[in-house]
């Protein structure tokens, strides 16, 4: 619009101008001459230029644009050249003798110098970061499966044999450029939605731990056996991984969805869980000792066997979960909501459960200490179904000195250890079957 204004304006100017060159010099000898024939002229030819100036001005842009494209697009063929190069130099393989044997190993040196060379790329070509990042993810997937084939192994039981292994140095390369992507290179990737994307790959038995695996895809992946402990996972997609005998120790897992892995004997010590979902999880045997999982859904989870002392449960739903023969010391379940949960044979030592519902819970076999119970909580406890010393205030405000404290439950506060072998002489008394968690037959 402006250039369209300038450009009327300049050619009626021109045009008025040069239309009154007759009557311009018609005047010249009158009282009161016009200007300077000399300056009149110059202001015709400096019009004209700028004129020209203005009508050539477009042509000029597009000239500009087209010139910058072909620019672009050189620097494009550039960079594409660069990422070709540097992905020939990932699959790099050598041959290695030994006597009359010849065989074809990765040249890790190579693909070290192709990786390296990709990371240079992303920081100086931040519209390839992504591609770049699909890059060393799927490098990722497809070598830790071959190093897991050919170094990892498992007894009969499923446990790993020796300690986790150290990544060989090529995905130790990789795995460092993913964790050492800054601030910009990191906003690209939320402003894309692009999560790195480790779907079904097999990680067994090796060391992950202190790696960045935060909003990272991990679903199917398996994870049997590895070392996690330090590691950034807050909101890694974990549905459906193996995860048997991993360590989550110390790990950040806060808001990571887990739902319907497996983590039997998994250790989750100190780690922070915190709004992390994992219902229907197997996570028989695991360890959350310490662990921070408040305000995390447990809906339906196997936790038959889990070791959950001192861990902060709080504000948790375990509605319907199995924890059969769970260790519960001193666990924080305050404002829990455990509706259905199956609770026979567990260890409630001086767990905090003020305001939480426990009436719709099985108890039997279970064991409580410390417990101050109110009647909307519980309607009554029965000396035959769930074991306390002297520490439980029952609903009502009973107490042991009150005479019908049952007579199956000591009157003194016990110690953990005197605690448990009490406990255990107590559910033989009554015929509680560890095994099955129900009562024999009084007959039996």
């Amino acid at each position: 619009m402006v250039y369209a204004v300038v450009l009327i304006t300049l050619v009626g100017t021109l045009i008025w101008m040069i239309v009154g060159i007759p009557g311009h010099f018609a005047n010249i000898a009158s009282e009161n001459p016009p200007l300077n024939p000399s300056l009149y002229f110059f202001g015709i030819t400096a019009l004209t230029a700028s004129l020209a100036a203005v009508v050539v001005f477009p042509f000029t842009i597009l000239r500009t644009i087209y010139t910058q494209r072909q620019t672009d697009v050189a620097e494009q063929g550039h960079i594409t050249d660069q990422i070709n190069k540097a992905v020939e130099n990932l699959g790099a393989m050598r041959d290695v003798r030994d006597g009359d044997k010849i065989t074809t190993q990765p040249n890790i040196e190579v693909r070290i110098g192709g990786l390296l060379a990709l990371e240079r790329i992303s920081k100086n070509s931040p519209d390839d970061h992504i591609q770049i990042m699909q890059i060393l993810c799927a490098y990722i997937r497809e070598n830790a499966r071959a190093q897991v084939a050919a170094e990892v192994s498992f007894d009969a039981d499923g446990k790993l044999e020796g300690d986790a292994r150290t990544l060989r140095d090529d995905l130790l390369m990789a795995f460092d450029i993913i964790d050492r992507r800054g601030p910009n290179l990191r906003a690209i990737e939320t402003n894309a939605e692009f999560h790195l994307n480790f779907e079904y790959a097999d990680f067994r038995g090796l060391n992950l731990s202190k790696r960045d695996f935060a909003g990272a895809n991990l679903r199917l992946t398996q994870l049997q056996g590895a070392d996690l402990r330090w590691a950034e996972m807050q909101g890694a997609d974990l549905r459906w991984a193996e995860m048997q005998a991993a360590d989550f120790s110390k790990a950040e897992m806060r808001e990571a969805d887990l739902t319907a892995a497996k983590m039997n004997g998994a250790n989750f010590g100190r780690a922070k869980m915190q709004k992390a979902t994992l219902n229907t999880a197997q996570m028989q045997g695991a360890d959350f000792y310490f662990a921070k999982v408040n305000n995390a859904s447990l809906r339906d989870a196997n936790m038959i066997g889990v070791d959950l002392s001192r861990a902060d449960f709080s504000g948790v739903s375990l509605h319907g979960a199995d924890l059969r023969s769970a260790c519960l010391n001193e666990v924080e379940l305050r404002h829990a909501e455990i509706a259905f949960a199956d609770l026979r044979g567990a260890n409630l030592y001086g767990a905090q459960i003020q305001e939480t519902e426990l009436r719709s819970i099985d108890l039997v076999g279970a064991a409580l200490a410390g417990q101050i119970l109110s009647i909307n909580q519980i309607d009554d406890l029965s000396d035959r179904k769930v074991f306390c010393d002297g520490t439980v205030t029952l609903p009502g405000g009973k107490g042991p000195n009150d005479q019908d404290w049952p007579e199956l439950w000591p009157k003194e506060a016990l110690k953990l250890d005197e605690f448990q072998k009490a406990w255990r002489a107590w559910q033989d008394k009554i015929g509680f079957d560890r095994t099955t968690f129900t009562l024999k037959p009084p007959n039996e």
